[in-house]
């Protein structure tokens, strides 16, 4: 069983569970940062620009619990559809801090391919491993 951290954009929820549902399949305990009890206030107050507005703290906590669920893990897979800051942040964070990192993406950027490995859904599944149960 691996640790893994799954790390995906806000408008990839549904294909973030999708894949956290077949690893856990194959036996690895998989941590979505998405499932978080206060995400859903952050994802309420984000939308709106407005400095006066911005939650300092609550963001502080977000990203502290993000980096001490990384910290636990052996392995962050980040699903990079598009960019996104949050989730970059994740894979520099876990890379810094020598985990393995396996980026599912078909963009082109030498920050992902110089802080991980590109691969594809079934390269994860083959390198990564376990059992798939019934």
């Amino acid at each position: 069983m691996t640790r893994i951290y799954l790390a995906h954009a806000g408008n990839n929820r549904e294909e973030g569970k999708r894949i956290q549902k077949e690893l856990e399949s194959r036996g690895h305990y998989v941590k979505n940062p998405f499932d978080h009890s206060f995400i859903a206030e952050f994802l309420c107050k984000r939308w709106d620009n407005e400095p006066e507005n911005r939650d300092e703290e609550l963001s502080i906590a977000i990203t502290d619990l993000d980096k001490e669920t990384i910290d636990k893990c052996e392995c962050l897979v980040a699903i990079v559809e598009e960019p996104s800051v949050g989730t970059v942040m994740e894979i520099l964070y876990a890379a810094e801090h020598n985990k393995t990192v396996c980026i599912l993406t078909e963009l082109d950027s030498p920050w992902l391919i110089s802080h991980g490995m590109m691969m594809t859904e079934e390269e994860l599944y083959e390198m990564i491993g376990g059992n798939k149960r019934k």
